[in-house]
């Protein structure tokens, strides 16, 4: 619909963000934080809609379809329990670490490395800081920090490691990957 107001809330800093909806109906945030949040669409003589609990983990491109329905500006109609959202926009394979796994377990080093062998398909050998993603040879990943390679010139040695107390959550990409991912072989992000 156009001309609506879109309102997008993190329910955890309450951040809000506002746009309006283009002539397709079309709006876009972009570069959201992981956290939930709350959108609520509005327009003048349609019933306001709202819908909570949206769920947005690193690296998501998330599509929310809303239809309004004619009525007052007094009327308003609230989702609060919705279904798991499909990633229609991404054909990867990947796996979160969220920062309950990150802070919680045990780590040799305060190295994020061997967290990301707690995706299927990782192995990282004994002694060994360069992980092996469904097969690939251990240097042919890419690391990514907010959507910077963090790579040295040689290939698979990483030039900057985060505090492990500063990564709130990170994907593991291990096959499928975008058409924007530098490396073709394999890819994690945190």
């Amino acid at each position: 619909m156009h001309g609506a107001t879109v309102d997008l809330m993190n329910a955890g800093t309450d951040a809000k963000l506002s746009e309006a909806s283009d002539v397709n109906g079309s709006y876009h945030f972009f570069a959201l934080p992981p956290g939930t949040y709350s959108v609520t669409v509005s327009k003048e003589g349609f019933a306001t809609l709202r819908r909570d609990g949206i769920v947005l983990r690193v690296g998501d491109r998330i599509h929310l379809e809303f239809e309004l329905r004619v009525g007052d500006v007094s009327q308003s109609i609230e989702v609060t329990a919705a279904a798991p959202l499909l990633q229609a926009t991404r054909g990867t394979a990947s796996f979160v670490v969220e920062q309950k796994k990150v802070v919680s377990l045990p780590l040799d080093g305060r190295n994020f490395v061997p967290l990301i062998a707690l995706s299927p398909g990782v192995n990282l050998p004994p002694g060994s800081l360069l992980p092996r993603i469904n097969g690939s040879r251990p240097r042919v990943s890419e690391y990514i920090y907010d959507g910077i390679s963090v790579l040295q010139p040689e290939p698979g040695q990483v030039a900057f490691y985060p505090i492990v107390d500063a990564i709130e959550e990170f994907r593991v990409e291990t096959n499928s990957f975008s058409a924007n991912t530098a490396v073709p072989t394999a890819a994690s992000s945190w």
